[in-house]
């Protein structure tokens, strides 16, 4: 037992470095390894040469423009604007040199790869049609080094008339950090409010657990619950050899699974790239789509595995004996029982990955999954009497799967959904989005009760207790969506459905009444009733704000103090109205473009607040002093404690103004 116990700390402690190391970095640390340049060369009379040159710091690389996009990195590309060959024409294949040049198939990635260091160019020959053609367009090109940067993209101009050639400035100014003060707010009046990550993390450690135990009790792993036991403790082993052996092959299951969050721990990822992903409309509809094949997996139509190859190999490297075959042993069970487990695995990867916390959410996330997965292997082996008590494998295992397949596809509508909202096409709206969870609803109930079996399966001729139990917990589950059809506020389901506001019917009695959507607005009406400003930032598509507004906001004294008492003002972050020409712009912050209102929210909220989750609530005074600490997702009493701090703080400022003036 103190083997296992000296390899837990030894485990548990490098986590904890790991997290530790991570968390010092400096989130607000601007990272720019590359300098670019460009050049023109006239060759002859009509032609020329665009020259793309990069200096790249020690240890860095940029990688080569001739890799697939598709399987590997982002390649460094030039993407040329004219495409009606009327101003000029491409000349042969781009040329790219290199002084270091490495080649090779890359671990992250699992494909070839070209790596340029120190330096290259990349060449271009042009043909001009028109004298004074001007040749535009964009590259974009990623950086790595122990980590990768997010992939950027840089603007082009070639005057071939004027002979000049410049890169990005023009288009998208870097503001002047002295203009947009990082301090601009100021330091809080008060300290009240609290961020709360730690529940984030607890509550998506507690969501992995609960995905491992239900993959636990999936056909491809039930099963081998007591196969695997009674090798460790009947095969040819003493009791207490037999016992440690099965304990370090829970504790490798666990360690597997951890290792799938290990490549999102060693990218540098900015603050609002996760957020980005998570309400981008095209990933949601991928998820939309992926999540509609892992139910039709679940269906039993086909399954979801990994190439045996793989499985016969991790199986014949368990042969070796010792600790390094228990190990491949688990990595063998990890691989096989992937058709059922992959679904629920991939369900919890996207929900961690979009989520505030990002890469710890992962790790909680798969900690969580690994320790409820190889839980029982241990516990089993350590009491082997209670085996005789597990059901037997049989044709309810098929049907916890068929379950799975109707919850899946409840998830991929609401990821369907998300797409629908950020791009604000009114095709998904509440009340359809209930719809179509309330027919899923009984179609699982009656599946439950042998009404409707799946094609490939016979009508069942008794249906079990477990099935019935299920299928009136469904039932009622689906009764209770049905008001939801006519406005009644779902509590218990707050952030699944979209918002109240969103749907084709007005549900806003109750609501808050008044919500600007506008800094600039919102301060106007502050300083004419002299009130506090209440600052949301929120996005379309984020759960937990949609949690705050339907279980938090409607609170009677909360809907009170946010009417009477404060200027509301709801910023999505993920907004995609595009900004006008002249207010784009890079940011000081984070060095990205700045081309959306989204994008202006997200980069107000990293720069002057220092955060990216949502919602993220700030209180600010209508001459934009900070009120107090911003606060996060939480319960009603605490928030209607923070809205009244923030009115007591706002009292404060006026009386210290006062006291100044005299």
């Amino acid at each position: 037992m103190m083997k296992l116990f000296r390899i837990l700390i030894l485990f548990l402690g490098s986590l904890a470095l790991m997290a530790s190391s991570l968390k010092a970095q400096d989130d607000s640390e601007i990272l720019d390894p590359t300098d670019w340049s460009v050049e023109i060369e006239q060759i002859g009379t009509d032609e020329f040469n665009l020259i793309f040159k990069v200096k790249i710091d020690e240890d860095w690389y940029v990688y080569s423009s001739f890799l697939d996009p598709e399987v590997g990195p982002v390649p460094t590309s030039f993407t040329f604007e004219d495409t009606t060959n009327t101003q000029f024409i491409l000349v042969g294949d781009r040329e790219e040199t290199s002084p270091k040049i490495k080649e090779g198939i890359d671990e992250i990635w699992e494909a070839e790869v070209k790596k340029l260091f120190k330096s290259a160019t990349f060449t271009q020959k042009v043909k001009a049609i028109n004298k004074e053609a001007i040749v535009k367009g964009y590259f974009e090109f990623m950086t790595c080094k122990d980590r990768c940067l997010p992939p950027e993209m840089v603007d082009f101009t070639f005057d071939l008339g004027k002979k000049t050639a410049s890169i990005a400035g023009d288009v998208f100014p870097i503001i002047d950090p002295s203009e947009t003060d990082a301090d601009k707010f100021g330091d809080p009046v008060s300290q009240c409010g609290d961020s709360q990550d730690a529940q984030g993390l607890l509550t998506i450690f507690i969501l992995g657990f609960l995905g491992g135990l239900v993959a636990l009790i999936t056909p491809c792993v039930f099963p081998m619950i007591p196969l695997t036991v009674t090798f460790f403790t009947k095969g040819g082993k003493s009791g207490k050899k037999g016992v440690f052996d099965a304990l370090f092959y829970g504790f490798c299951i666990v360690f597997i699974y951890f290792l799938f969050s290990v490549p999102f721990l060693i990218f540098d990822i900015p603050p609002d790239i996760l957020n980005a992903f998570a309400t981008n409309p095209w990933v949601n509809f991928v998820f939309f789509v992926v999540f509609i094949v892992f139910a039709i997996s679940f269906f039993g139509f086909f399954e979801i595995t990994l190439p045996s190859s793989i499985a016969n190999r991790a199986d014949k490297a368990s042969d070796l004996g010792g600790y390094i075959g228990i190990f491949f042993m688990a990595v063998t069970l990890v691989i096989v029982s992937f058709s059922c487990t992959g679904p629920i695995l991939g369900s919890l990867l996207v929900g961690a990955a979009t989520s505030d916390g990002g890469q710890y959410n992962l790790v909680a996330g798969m900690l969580g999954f690994g320790i409820a997965l190889g839980m029982p292997f241990a516990l089993f082996a350590m009491f082997p009497g209670f085996l005789a008590k597990l059901p037997k494998s049989g044709g309810w295992l098929g049907t916890v799967k068929h379950v799975l397949g109707f919850v899946e596809v409840a998830f991929a509508i609401k990821f369907l959904s998300n797409a629908d909202l950020v791009l604000q096409l009114g095709l998904v709206k509440r009340e359809l989005f209930l719809a179509l969870w309330i027919i899923l609803g009984i179609a699982l109930v009656l599946y439950l009760f042998g009404l409707i079996p799946m094609p490939h399966e016979p009508k069942p001729d008794k249906v079990g207790m477990g099935r019935k139990v299920t299928g009136v917990a469904f039932l009622a589950f689906t009764l209770y969506l049905i008001p939801g059809l006519w406005g009644t506020n779902l509590k218990l389901l707050s952030g699944f459905p979209p918002p109240m506001f969103y749907s084709y019917v007005d549900h806003s009695e109750g609501h808050v009444e008044t919500i600007f959507n506008d800094y600039d607005a919102a301060v106007a009406k502050a300083k004419a009733e002299g009130k506090p400003i209440l600052l949301d930032f929120t996005g379309w598509a984020c759960v937990n704000c949609r949690k705050m507004e339907e279980t938090v906001w409607v609170e009677p004294q909360i809907r009170k103090l946010m009417d009477e008492e404060y200027v509301v003002v709801s910023l999505y972050v993920d907004e995609k109205t595009e900004l006008p020409e002249d207010q784009k712009y890079v940011s000081d912050a984070t060095g990205k473009k700045i081309k959306s209102v989204g994008n202006l929210w997200s980069d107000m909220q990293i720069k002057y607040f220092k955060s990216n989750s949502q919602p993220w609530y700030v209180l600010v005074s209508a001459d934009e002093q900070l009120l107090s600490t911003p606060l996060g997702s939480t319960d009603a009493a605490t928030y209607e404690g923070y809205l009244r701090c923030g009115l007591n703080a706002y009292e404060q400022h006026n009386n210290g103004l006062s006291a100044a003036a005299q």
